[in-house]
């Protein structure tokens, strides 16, 4: 299935003394998210793989950073990083404590690779994220 609907990255973060594992979501509307398969390599998905198109112009709550600016600053923004967390539709969850947990629910999948595709009007700029 393919359409243009919502998902909610799950930025990573480590907090406090302990370096306790949080994961922060940001819904994000109007994406594509496209299901595909196994990956040929890190880059170039295929069968079993999902393929979300997120355009840069996305209306979120929270600002966009690159990732090495979020991780300078992570409050109040949210990023795209190898690792990161994608569902799809809207989660309710203020934060959620337990990768394991995520990626339990119903298409959780781990972000394996992103291509910024900044060329072009801006209705036509935006993100292409592989997971799995």
């Amino acid at each position: 299935m393919a359409g243009s609907e919502c998902c909610t990255v799950f930025n990573r973060r480590l907090v406090g003394e302990e370096r306790r594992e949080v994961f922060t979501p940001t819904l994000l509307e109007g994406v594509y998210w496209q299901g595909g398969g196994a990956m040929r390599d890190r880059k170039q998905p295929s069968d079993g793989n999902i393929e979300v198109y997120i355009p840069c112009s996305i209306p979120a709550a929270r600002r966009y950073l690159p990732p090495r600016a979020y991780a300078a600053q992570p409050d109040g923004h949210w990023t795209l990083r190898e690792g990161d967390l994608l569902c799809r539709g809207a989660r309710d969850t203020a934060r959620c404590a337990c990768a394991r947990a995520l990626l339990e629910e119903e298409e959780a999948v781990s972000i394996m690779s992103i291509s910024e595709n900044r060329f072009g009007s801006e209705g036509l700029q935006h993100w292409e994220v592989c997971a799995r």
